[in-house]
């Protein structure tokens, strides 16, 4: 089989890449070792934090900017909401650099966002119970993202432009050549003049030697019960909150519980099969004990949890370039460091343009290999 370009691995990135290619009329492959959306890596779970209040730093801004725009162009052409947009709340300690570099971060992006006393909060979203000694600031554009659903529009709008889709059928290996990239799986050999690798956590099954130095890391989110109407989403938004140096996230009830979990605090390992999938019942009484705290009324038992997968670079950002800064025929998308999915539409566009040896129309400096 030919093509112009082959896209290995069809998640956030890998599903985003491959419809921007199509819809500019390449010839393209997607492959995929699962049947994308799928449970076994990292966008899953039915929701995840979108938001521009960037503490984590500006060089996303641009990202972010962009995939608003593709997001609500994605939503209208497949006439599907993706977007729920209830805000979203970061919470800290006063004088936390957190607020600060989120209200720097929403100023610079164009983006209102308020500071609210705990007072403040208590009275617009009665759900939460902040200290004394916190403060939060809202930006109301912000809200919760369907990684499932977005996944499914991207892939069905890919091949709506003529791209070819192969699930279940993983990478066996791979070798560049002068001429193009071959790649080969159980079932055939895809030669294309560039491979985009979009495989996340298992980025360095795939790329071996020539792989960028990540580590997979396990993620736990739990779905609490809820027994009262303000852990709806039209009076709770999505929240972030640093306690005791740490940061832990939620989403508000979409019909399964409040949904929340730890911020790069889990067990770390070289490859997805090495980490552990089961959820001790521990691990979901400390955080319902820990968000009993934020939620002292309304917070039930816990009804499901789900392991999930953070793919890590060693400076915790996104990695979007050429294999090794100078291979131009195999990009490299992975990984997201736990930044995920809210920027993956812009991610996916510059991951085209790369393969299209264009600059890409969003800048992505601070994501080169190192």
């Amino acid at each position: 089989m030919t093509t112009d370009v082959v896209v290995i691995g069809l998640g956030a990135a890998g599903s985003g890449a491959l419809h921007y290619l199509a819809k500019r009329g390449v010839a393209t492959v997607g492959l995929d070792r699962y049947s994308p959306p799928h449970t076994e890596g990292s966008t899953h779970g039915g929701s995840r934090i979108i938001r521009k209040a960037y503490f984590e730093g500006a060089q996303y801004l641009p990202l972010l900017n962009r995939a608003y725009e593709l997001w609500a162009d994605l939503e209208r052409v497949t006439e599907q909401r993706l977007i729920t947009r209830c805000g979203c709340l970061n919470i800290a300690p006063h004088g936390s650099a957190m607020i600060a570099g989120a209200r720097r971060s929403a100023i610079a992006a164009g983006s209102e966002a308020e500071l609210l006393s705990p007072a403040a909060v208590r009275e617009r979203f009665p759900a939460f119970h902040l200290g004394d000694d916190e403060v939060a600031l809202f930006e109301p554009d912000a809200g919760s993202i369907h990684p499932e659903l977005s996944v499914a529009a991207h892939l069905a709008q890919a091949r709506l432009h003529g791209a070819r889709v192969l699930l279940n059928e993983p990478v066996r290996s791979w070798t560049v050549k002068p001429a193009g990239v071959a790649v080969r799986t159980a079932k055939r050999t895809v030669h294309a003049d560039v491979a985009v690798v979009t495989a996340g956590a298992w980025i360095r099954s795939l790329l071996q030697e020539k792989s960028p130095p990540v580590k997979v890391e396990r993620v736990v989110n739990v779905w609490f019960r809820t027994t009262e109407q303000r852990f709806a989403p039209a009076r709770f938004p999505t929240f972030i909150w640093e306690h005791a140096h740490r940061h832990s996230y939620g989403m508000p009830d979409l019909g399964h519980g409040l949904k929340a979990g730890l911020h790069h605090l889990g067990a770390l390992a070289d490859h997805p099969e090495a980490v552990d999938r089961t959820i001790g019942e521990e691990e979901v009484r400390a955080l319902h004990r820990l968000l009993s705290r934020l939620f002292p009324r309304g917070l039930g038992p816990a009804v499901k949890a789900a392991t999930c997968l953070y793919t890590n670079m060693p400076d915790k950002h996104y990695l979007i370039d050429y294999l090794d800064g100078t291979e131009s025929r195999v990009v490299v998308g992975s990984a997201c460091s736990g930044h995920g999915f809210k920027a993956s539409a812009a991610v996916g566009e510059a991951l085209a343009d790369l393969a299209l040896q264009q600059t890409p129309r969003t800048r992505i400096d601070g994501f080169q290999w190192r």
